[in-house]
């Protein structure tokens, strides 16, 4: 066997790598056919982050490892590759929202990357078909894509509705993790990638005993359902031992073990009853996607509970809107010393920011939006400079700015202002004559199509 440097490999990948109009998406076999609902809520989530997918024709399975692999590695690898080969000929990067397809695809990128002979082998065969792998995509897991490239400032910046303190038991599953030679998305014993998801839409991530462990799903199919039915027992002991408020997944067969064992074990009277969430569905509800768009009434084991939980707790303190720190300014309004750097409320006895953090504190947002000296602030920056908190009451306001702003509650001065912009890509008329006294030029008409073409790009 012969076989070539990854790093050299690797390299090659990165200079031929260029843009790419949108991602693959590779769905795999169990979620179009058994688990169609979270097809449904990851493709209002994607649209809602402006990700742009699209639906390739003429994949087959991706192969799965452990079935096809065993059969024959030639077959496994030479399927892989063909479906490879399809999304490079898009110049597209593949998305898929199944850690089995992630690791089949990244091992077998690694096995053409490092075994001449297999790569030749296979490059044959796809020639025949009319197709070639030339190495020049990047294979992510939809946990990727929201953790490294949106990024969790992205995500927690677009919340509207963070978990409040919502109790989650993670289970990273087998495939994200220990991916045969293929780097895998996380630390393969003491992952905290998901757990920072958990953290950054405002909810706690547990530790609890089995947390490691494999859901055991393809027992069922290999030793029969009694087995599969004891390791879903063990993990969801544990889980409710830690007093979990739901169950955070990010594979469809782990997905399909928690969700449809619970359902069996409830009709022979073992009542878990822990809602099981997939990953996108736990961002989707944050970005405020409804319950129905998200296809959360198809689990087979109610997510009602959960859901209750979260309105209660919304309600009885969640800000909303934009992705206001309850902490941090919790930790502002105790401190206040802007108060005495501020140069407006230096200069105006009645300029007081913290009454506008106390009564967001409070739930009171309304009050903050159509406060008049919410647009007092003039955004100077000293507060941010000076701030001990490394927070300062100069973010909060510009949040609450944004959102009157989108609500149509800012002065009208500058509400004409916007429009104008809007409209002629400038916030003032120039004086032509003015302009003529002086000697100057015409000052040229901005097209006014632009700035419509860039609020589009936006």
């Amino acid at each position: 066997m012969v076989k070539i440097s990854a790093k050299e490999s690797s390299a090659k990948t990165e200079s031929a790598r260029r843009s790419r109009p949108g991602y693959a998406l590779f769905w795999g076999c169990q979620i179009p056919a058994r688990l169609p609902f979270l097809e449904k809520g990851m493709q209002a989530l994607l649209q809602d982050l402006g990700v742009v997918t699209h639906d390739l024709p003429g994949f087959t399975c991706c192969p799965e490892r452990s079935f096809i692999a065993n059969l024959d590695p030639s077959l496994w690898l030479i399927t892989a590759a063909r479906n490879l080969a399809l999304i490079e000929a898009e110049e597209m990067d593949l998305l898929t929202p199944c850690p089995g397809c992630y690791a089949t695809f990244r091992e077998a990128i690694h096995l053409l990357r490092t075994d001449r002979e297999a790569r030749e082998r296979t490059q044959s065969s796809l020639k025949s078909l009319g197709l070639e792998w030339r190495d020049r995509i990047r294979i992510l897991h939809i946990a990727t894509l929201i953790h490294e490239v949106l990024g969790l400032d992205k995500i927690k910046g677009l919340l509207k509705y963070r978990l409040e303190g919502l109790r989650l038991a993670v289970h990273y599953g087998c495939n994200l993790l220990r991916s045969q030679q293929a780097h895998p998305f996380d630390h393969p014993t003491h992952p905290r990638k998901l757990d920072s998801l958990v953290e950054a839409l405002g909810g706690i991530s547990l530790e609890y005993e089995t947390k490691g462990e494999c859901c055991g799903e393809s027992l069922g199919r290999t030793q029969g359902p009694g087995e599969a039915k004891a390791m879903a027992r063990r993990k969801l002991a544990a889980i409710r031992t830690a007093e979990a408020d739901g169950i955070l997944v990010a594979c469809p067969a782990c997905f399909m073990q928690f969700d449809t064992q619970q359902a069996l074990m409830a009709r022979e009277g073992e009542n878990y009853q822990i809602p099981v969430l997939y990953l996108t569905e736990l961002v989707g509800l944050g970005f405020g996607l409804s319950p129905d768009s998200l296809g959360l009434s198809f689990h087979r084991t109610p997510v009602g509970p959960f859901l209750e939980k979260w309105e209660a707790k919304r309600g009885a303190g969640s800000l909303g809107g934009p992705p206001f720190d309850k902490e941090a300014l919790k930790r502002c309004l105790s401190c206040s010393a802007c108060l005495n750097d501020c140069p407006i409320a230096l200069a105006e006895e009645d300029y007081r920011p913290n009454l506008l953090i106390e009564k967001l504190l409070g739930g009171d947002l309304s009050f903050c939006l159509n406060h008049e000296k919410l647009w007092s602030c003039l955004e100077c920056h000293r507060c941010s400079q000076l701030c001990p908190q490394g927070y300062s009451w100069e973010k909060t306001l510009h949040l609450l700015k944004q959102l009157a702003m989108q609500e149509g509650q800012a002065p009208s001065s500058l509400r004409e202002g916007v429009d104008r912009f809007l409209k002629t890509g400038r916030l003032v008329e120039a004086s032509s004559t003015s302009r003529r006294r002086l000697g100057l030029p015409e000052m040229e008409p901005a097209p006014s199509a632009v700035i419509q073409e860039l609020k589009e790009k936006a």
